[in-house]
């Protein structure tokens, strides 16, 4: 007979709440999400959750994050205005709080606006409403097959009380013209765990431009748990650019897992801001499903205080003649800590693979914490693969010179702080976001002055 499974607090508490409420999550699920719930209840109860000891999670407590009673609601409300940094963009914008769908109404706007067959709006909505079966058929096969619920825990965590997603679609042959803002604002009560499901299929010769941004109201101060997938499905040629930005408490946890997948020919380019946050795991999983794809991924985060950033990478090239540029770049203070592991995994036959991997990081105190591991495991020759890390502190004579010209202390090392992460800005396409960001980052250094 099968012996009784001891679990761990932190593991029952989460499943005995999924339990408490199956009926109503079951309910308001379609059946692709409930299926993949079963397989997600099992994966916790068989692994948990992983602790420092675990090789991917050694520098994030992710039992004491999860200990706490955590509630499950999705329910909240702006009490305070928030900043919308983007609201000059000329794209597509529209805001959601705390993991739920817009409304109707600002959805059905926005969709008259986009191009003929691009949806954006509720999963569930969309697999059972009267768009062709074949792209309600590839919408079903993204979901929760990417990200698998036996992929890592915090999938598994976010599938199991995930109830629908939040689903952005572009037909074939489609070009959306502007940017999709989709602004995210966090307005939990105390102890508030929110999930959030996002699925981004393109479809061939298909191109999306995305902004998935992350922000607190000004004056929030509740400590909140977001849990965060997002799945990206690219057909053969198509081109898909996602820009990433958090700038939340030192209250929020962020654990957000993006999971990347490609056929032959597609490009997709990846760029990351984080410039306020609370305690942040990123994790980014891509296989390539084609030849001759590329990705490139480029990131900063600037921590101070107490925060933490943890950037988890893993690119795997198991078709040939495919192409992979990473670069992070982040900027520890205060009795901060950033984490980057990323791994390059080249499969046996994949030769002419390009594959970089570059991890720089400016220790600017001395109780602040840096851990870099780039790392590649490589089964194929006729490859050009590197990787590296770096990390110090700013220059000693370039500070004294600026000081013999004037300029105060203070005020040089913010300008070398900012000249660090300055290449990672110039590597956003998009102009005028290239700018906000690069105004973002000022604001950062010189708020107090």
């Amino acid at each position: 007979m099968e012996g009784i499974r001891t679990l761990k607090p932190e593991v029952k508490y989460f499943i005995d709440t999924y339990l408490a409420h199956q009926k109503d999550l079951d309910c308001a699920a379609c059946r692709l999400t409930s299926e993949a719930k079963a397989e997600a209840l099992h994966y916790l109860e068989d692994y948990g959750f992983p602790s420092l000891h675990s090789e991917d999670y050694r520098h994030i407590d992710m039992v004491s994050l999860l200990g706490k009673q955590w509630n499950i609601s999705s329910e909240g409300e702006l009490k305070t205005e928030t900043k919308n940094r983007f609201a000059t963009l000329d794209g597509y914008q529209i805001a959601r709080i705390n993991g739920n769908c817009p409304d109707d109404a600002q959805l059905e706007s926005l969709r008259e606006s986009l191009p003929s067959g691009c949806y954006v709006g509720s999963l569930n909505s969309f697999l059972s409403s009267d768009a062709p079966e074949k792209q309600k058929k590839r919408v079903a096969d993204v979901y929760a097959k990417h990200a698998a619920p036996d992929n890592d825990a915090m999938v598994a965590l976010n599938t199991l009380f995930a109830i629908d997603a939040l689903l952005v679609f572009v037909p074939e042959g489609t070009c959306i013209d502007k940017i999709l803002h989709l602004e995210h604002i966090i307005a939990a009560n105390s102890l508030q765990m929110i999930v959030d499901r996002v699925v981004i299929v393109v479809e061939k010769n298909a191109q999306l431009e995305i902004l998935l941004s992350d922000t607190n109201p000004s004056s929030w101060d509740n400590e909140s748990l977001y849990l965060s997938v997002v799945e990206v499905d690219l057909g053969p040629s198509a081109l898909a650019t996602i820009y990433l930005s958090e700038e939340t408490s030192k209250k929020h946890n962020k654990l957000a897992s993006y999971f990347i997948r490609q056929q032959a020919y597609s490009k997709v380019a990846m760029h990351t801001v984080v410039l306020h946050n609370g305690v942040t795991r990123n994790n980014v999983w891509s296989r390539f499903l084609g030849e001759h794809a590329s990705l490139t991924l480029n990131g900063m985060a600037i921590v101070d205080e107490e925060r933490l950033i943890d950037t988890f990478t893993r690119v795997e090239h198991v078709k040939p003649h495919c192409y992979t540029n990473e670069r992070y770049k982040h900027v520890a203070l205060g009795r901060s800590t950033a984490s980057f592991t990323g791994r390059i995994f080249v499969a046996q036959g994949a030769v002419k693979t390009e594959a970089y991997q570059q991890d720089r990081n400016l220790l600017l105190s001395p109780d602040a914490y840096i851990y870099a591991k780039p790392h590649l495991e490589i089964y194929a020759d006729d490859v050009q693969c590197s990787h590296g890390m770096t990390t110090g502190q700013l220059d000693a004579e370039v500070l004294f010179y600026m000081q013999q010209r004037g300029i105060p202390l203070e005020v040089a090392e913010k300008i070398l702080s900012m000249a660090f992460t300055e290449d990672i800005i110039a590597a956003i396409p998009n102009e005028p976001l290239r700018r906000l960001f690069s105004e973002a980052v000022a604001s950062y250094y010189f708020r107090d002055m």
